[in-house]
């Protein structure tokens, strides 16, 4: 029996105002949803903040009940190493040009990022195993990226980290103002540095995007590491993303539409298959 997981508060949403502003980029316009699965946008929210276990979104059925024996049609299910008695999915997606989207899950009901249960100390770091798991999904050379959409930009209601390729230009950006000293090392670089314009693939407004952008060595989980920048009543319109660094380690983009000149709440167009 899949465990329920219930919000004890509704979590609104609001926009969140960064620093930075970009000359030349017009002004920040919602992001148009995550490419998965194909579920139109504007499909009821979930009315708890992480879902009950008795919902019908078509992602929470496809993991509800699953186990490492009994894992459903599609799925791969594990056991997170550090917590064993959590499980998590790994599944296709719907890249349209081929077989480098994969999606991982927690088996759990978590709708998605505004989840408060997320963001607490005892969730698993599922950034860090499914970045594993990308390494092990994804053809060798592939460039990494990680990513999990906002709910207001979300298309399907199960919490779920795309592992796909990342748009080259983008991480060729991040890695120039890294150079320029634009990238700083930490979490805390999230509210130290301004946002970064980083180029995205076939966003219908802008060529670019502004993110926060930090470099770690190592990844936390980063729904807290977020909520703890941000504040919970922010995280619904959040999205992350975690690209390799050269050398080693990592950088962590976080972004939302309310930041001014624009900021965004998909990771879609970070991604290397964006239609």
């Amino acid at each position: 029996m899949a465990r329920t997981l219930l919000a004890l508060a509704t979590v609104g949403v609001v926009a969140l105002t960064g620093g930075g502003v970009v000359a030349g980029v017009a002004a920040a316009a919602p992001g148009t949803g995550s490419l998965d699965l194909g579920a139109p946008l504007g499909t009821p929210q979930v009315t708890e903040p992480c879902g009950l276990d008795t919902d019908s979104d078509g992602l929470w059925l496809k993991v509800k009940d699953a186990t490492v024996k009994t894992p459903k049609a599609g799925n791969r299910v594990e056991p997170v190493p550090t917590q064993p008695t959590r499980l998590y999915a790994v599944r296709n997606g719907n890249d349209p040009g081929g077989p480098e989207d994969k999606l991982l899950l927690p088996v759990d009901r978590v709708a998605g990022i505004e989840c408060h249960l997320a963001w607490s100390t005892s969730f698993p770091n599922l950034w860090s195993v499914a970045w594993t798991e990308a390494k092990k999904e994804l053809p060798a050379n592939a460039d990494v990226v990680l990513g999990i959409n906002s709910q207001t930009t979300r298309r399907l209601h199960q919490m779920h980290i795309h592992m796909t390729r990342v748009y080259a230009p983008a991480r060729q950006a991040i890695i120039a103002a890294d150079k320029a000293g634009k990238v700083g090392s930490g979490i805390s670089a999230w509210k130290t540095h301004d946002p970064i314009a980083i180029p995205v693939k076939k966003d219908p407004t802008l060529k670019e995007r502004l993110f926060r952008v930090a470099r770690v060595s190592s990844l936390p989980n980063l729904f807290e590491s977020l909520e703890k920048t941000v504040g919970a009543a922010a995280m619904p319109n959040q999205m992350i993303a975690v690209i390799g660094a050269p050398g080693g380690g990592y950088y962590v983009l976080s972004s939302d539409s309310g930041i001014p000149h624009g900021g965004t709440s998909t990771t879609d167009h970070l991604f290397a298959f964006a239609r």
